[in-house]
C-alpha cells in the first residue's frame, strides 16, 4: 500500500512539473499587454484580403441562419467575403437555409466517412474544383452554431496583414446562462482563450486551436493538398502537425465569437469522451513528429503541443489504475489500510480541486465583463467548475476502452447577436 500510495504522489508531482509552465502562462496573460508590444513598427493600414467562410453543417437548420446574417453584416467589405456551407449527412433543411441565407451550398452523404474533418476535406475540395484555391488568401473554419461580432473578419484580416499562417480568435459563449455544464464549458474555453492563448502570443510561442473560430492561409492549404485532417479532434491533429512542421499560430482577441455549449451532462460527457479519444489519436499520429521538433527545432511550441495530449492522457489513466489496485487491496487484504487509501486519494482530488478553482476564479475575474451571464451564475461556475473539471478522469478512463463515433450536438440556442450581447435593437 506504501509503494501504492507513493506511485500516486509521484504522478502527482510529475504532472503538476509537466504543466508548471502554464503558470508562467498565467502572470504573462495578467501583465499589461503594451510590456509585449512590439517596438516603433509603424501602423500601416491593413491590406484587405479575400475569405473564403467553410463552415460544415449537420442538421443545423434552426441556428445556421443567424451565423450567416452576422456574417453578412460585418464591417469588412462584403465583396471580399464568400460563404462556402457543406450540408454534411443532413436529414433536415440545413441545405435550402443555408441557400436562402446567401451560401454557396454543396451536400454530402458517407455511411463511412464521418465526421468534421471529412466534411472540410470534401468542401475544399468542391471548391478548388467549381473555383480555385488561389481564389482566396485565408480560409475561416467556423462552425454553424456560432455568432460572429460584426467586426470579426476585420480584426482577423488586420491579424492576417501581420502575416500570419495561422489565427484562433477570442471564444465566448452565446449560452452562458442555462445550466452549470454550459456554464463551466464556457468557462473553460474563454480560460483557454485568456490565459493560453494569448500569453503564448506575447511569449512569441504558437496558439493552439479549438475547433470553430481560426483561419488558414491559402499557402499552408496548398501545401497541406486539402484538409488532411480526420481524427476524432481534427483541430488539434492540425495544429499538431503544424507546429511540428515549423507552423505557428497567433490569436486576434479582438476577434470575437460566440459558441453554443451543451446543456446536459450526459451531451458534454460524450463530446469530452471524444476529445479524449482524439487526444490519444492526435498522440498517436503526431506525436513522435513533436517530440522531434522539440530537439531537432528546438521549439518549445512543439512541447507545449505535446504536453495538451500526452501527460493528460497518460497520467490521468495511470493514477486511476493505481487507485483501482489501492482500492483492491485496501478491501481485501489485512495489512492494508482503506482510511489511507481515502487520504491518498482526497487529498488528490482536493489539491486538483483547488488548481481548476484558481482557474476557475481568476478567468471569471479578469473576464466578467465579457461573460454574458447574471452575477450568480459567474460566482456559482466558479465553484462548479473544479467538479466539472475532475469528472474527466472517469470520462478519460471510459475513452480507453471505447471507440466514441463522432455524433453532432443537437443545438436549438436560435438567438440573434443582439440578444446574445443584450444590446437594444
Amino acid at each position: 500500500m506504501i509503494i501504492l500510495t507513493r506511485l500516486i504522489e509521484v504522478c502527482g508531482v510529475l504532472l503538476g512539473a509537466c504543466y508548471f509552465y502554464q503558470n508562467v502562462y498565467m502572470i504573462v496573460a495578467l501583465l499589461p499587454a503594451k510590456w509585449f508590444d512590439k517596438k516603433n513598427v509603424p501602423c500601416a493600414e491593413p491590406e484587405l484580403h479575400s475569405f473564403a467562410v467553410l463552415i460544415a453543417a449537420r442538421n443545423e437548420e434552426v441556428v445556421l441562419p443567424e451565423l450567416i446574417k452576422t456574417i453578412n453584416g460585418q464591417t469588412y467589405p462584403a465583396e471580399y467575403i464568400k460563404i462556402f456551407v457543406i450540408a454534411d449527412n443532413c436529414t433536415d433543411g440545413t441545405a435550402e437555409a443555408a441557400r436562402q441565407a446567401g451560401a454557396v451550398v454543396y451536400e454530402r452523404q458517407s455511411d463511412t466517412k464521418i465526421g468534421k474533418g471529412y466534411a472540410l476535406n470534401s468542401l475544399l475540395t468542391y471548391i478548388n474544383e467549381d473555383y480555385s484555391w488561389t481564389d482566396f488568401d485565408a480560409y475561416l473554419v467556423i462552425d454553424a452554431d456560432n455568432l460572429l461580432e460584426s467586426d470579426f473578419i476585420e480584426q482577423m484580416n488586420a491579424t492576417f496583414s501581420e502575416k500570419h499562417d495561422i489565427i484562433t480568435s477570442y471564444r465566448n459563449t452565446k449560452n452562458y446562462g442555462p445550466g452549470w455544464i454550459a456554464a463551466c464549458n464556457s468557462l473553460w474555453f474563454i480560460r483557454d482563450s485568456k490565459y493560453l492563448n494569448v500569453a503564448r502570443k506575447r511569449l512569441r510561442t504558437s496558439c493552439a486551436v479549438a475547433g470553430t473560430g481560426f483561419l488558414f492561409s491559402q499557402r499552408l492549404l496548398c501545401e497541406m493538398g486539402g484538409w488532411r485532417f480526420n481524427c476524432l479532434t481534427e483541430d488539434f491533429e492540425f495544429i499538431s502537425w503544424a507546429v511540428a512542421n515549423g507552423y505557428s499560430a497567433t490569436i486576434c482577441e479582438k476577434a470575437v465569437l460566440y459558441d453554443e455549449q451543451p446543456v446536459k451532462f450526459a451531451q458534454s460527457w460524450r463530446q469530452r469522451k471524444r476529445w479524449a479519444r482524439g487526444a490519444m489519436q492526435v498522440m498517436r499520429l503526431q506525436g513522435g513528429s513533436l517530440a522531434k521538433a522539440i530537439f531537432k527545432r528546438r521549439s518549445f511550441a512543439a512541447f507545449d503541443m505535446l504536453m495538451a495530449t500526452f501527460p493528460v492522457v497518460l497520467f490521468s489513466n495511470f493514477i486511476v489504475c493505481i487507485n483501482i489496485i489501492a482500492l483492491f487491496f485496501a478491501l481485501f487484504y489485512r495489512d492494508y489500510s482503506v482510511i489511507a487509501f481515502i487520504r491518498t486519494v482526497g487529498w488528490t482530488f482536493l489539491s486538483g480541486g483547488l488548481v481548476f478553482f484558481s482557474m476557475s476564479f481568476f478567468a471569471t475575474i479578469t473576464e466578467w465583463k465579457k461573460i454574458r451571464a447574471t452575477p450568480f451564475i459567474k460566482i456559482v461556475t466558479m465553484f462548479t467548475f473544479p467538479l466539472f473539471m475532475l469528472s474527466y478522469t472517469p470520462i478519460t478512463f471510459a475513452a480507453m476502452f471505447s471507440k466514441p463515433k463522432w455524433k453532432p450536438i443537437a443545438h436549438n440556442q436560435c438567438k440573434t447577436l443582439d440578444e446574445v450581447t443584450e444590446r437594444k435593437v
